[in-house]
């Protein structure tokens, strides 16, 4: 994949190292601009960093422009860790339009699928913007499985700006 990794990625080990000589209850989370310069994203994340941040009280969130994700040190359990790629592609059309129906009703909904298949080897939380005319209702998340069902992965409330934070462990197709 011609994804190269983001040289501030690196930051993050520093960052940790930081953190790990600091006596702060609750660091900061370290915020990592995905997108570069002339518009790309980098959406692959080392699993050297992971490895890093790896039962550590730290969170990093990965900035990609029209959606971020946040990952907590604590949240990574998994001993076989391997790159892996966040990219989330919006507004997909993947889950046939009955199934998403029967769940939703009228309400609007919102399809993204990820790059990744299978387990993150962690849990990770993406936020993504559903339009402030939804804030204040809560925006569930669904992910679509092979047998043609819709099963409930989390639930988030919407801000006034529009967005919402979803919990994911691993990557499907999904409607929001």
């Amino acid at each position: 994949s011609g994804n190269p990794t983001p040289q501030n990625f690196y930051e993050i080990e520093d960052a940790i190292k930081e953190l790990e000589s600091s006596s702060d209850k609750k660091p900061e989370p370290i915020v990592i601009e995905m997108k570069k310069e002339d518009g790309t994203v980098a959406t692959v994340v080392p699993k050297d960093i992971l490895e890093t941040m790896k039962g550590k009280d730290v969170e990093v969130v990965l900035d990609m422009g029209d959606y971020s994700w946040t990952i907590s040190g604590e949240s990574i359990k998994a001993t076989n860790l391997e790159d892996i790629n966040l990219e989330v592609e919006l507004n997909t059309n993947n889950i046939p339009s009955t199934t998403v129906e029967k769940i939703a009703g009228d309400n609007p909904t919102y399809q993204l699928s990820l790059t990744h298949e299978g387990p993150f080897g962690f849990k990770a939380d993406l936020s993504i913007n559903v339009g402030k005319d939804n804030a204040g209702k809560y925006g569930h998340l669904y992910y679509y499985r092979s047998d043609g069902t819709l099963v409930c992965e989390s639930a988030g409330i919407i801000d006034e700006n529009g967005n919402v934070s979803l919990g994911f462990s691993h990557a499907s197709e999904y409607v929001v």
